[in-house]
């Protein structure tokens, strides 16, 4: 059996880690808590459910929410979204986790033609937010979705309260350490 150069290449604690029975554990809590989605927003959870640790989350000057945001569905494969500078080792150190590059100002030359296509120099900074926004919002029409709020800045609570009308967004503050 060939072994892919992602496999090669993977954290060794990765390739230990029962991911699908942290995620079973956690969408059992999100069904017990009627959550269709589950917007992850600090550094500890994120860990916790998806095995990645994001070294930029409590940096200075770093909102959470703008280096990695994990979204977690009632059913189906979460999805991690963290800036291009980790975009690699995100890769690495998940497994059973979709991942997802944040819009970065940093220039990522990984190869690839979109790598090298010009960038502008105007980046929204609240893009990765609401591309984790959507991405919960494909869940289910009308979705509930839980989210860390306690942690977020401002900017992404008005996008919340002010863009987003059709769905049911609840606090969820549980630390998953327990579940």
């Amino acid at each position: 059996m060939a072994i892919s150069q992602l496999e090669m290449n993977m954290h060794p604690l990765a390739a230990k880690r029962d991911q699908q029975a942290i995620q079973t554990r956690l969408q059992s809590l999100m069904k017990r808590e009627g959550l269709d989605a589950l917007v992850l927003t600090k550094r500890e959870n994120i860990l916790y459910a998806s095995g990645y640790y994001c070294k930029f989350a409590y940096g200075p000057g770093v909102a959470p929410g703008m280096a990695a945001l994990l979204v977690v569905p009632a059913e189906g494969t979460p999805q991690l979204f963290v800036n291009m500078m980790e975009y690699d080792d995100a890769r690495r150190q998940t497994v059973g986790i979709e991942v997802s590059p944040l819009p970065s100002f940093v220039f990522v030359d990984d190869g690839t033609p979109e790598s090298h296509k010009k960038k502008g120099g105007n980046i929204d900074p609240l893009a990765g937010f609401e591309a984790a926004l959507r991405c919960a919002m494909d869940a289910a029409p009308n979705a509930t979705i839980g989210i860390q709020k306690g942690t977020l800045p401002a900017a992404m609570l008005s996008v919340l309260d002010c863009e987003v009308k059709m769905y049911i967004f609840r606090p969820f503050e549980t630390s998953l350490a327990f579940c």
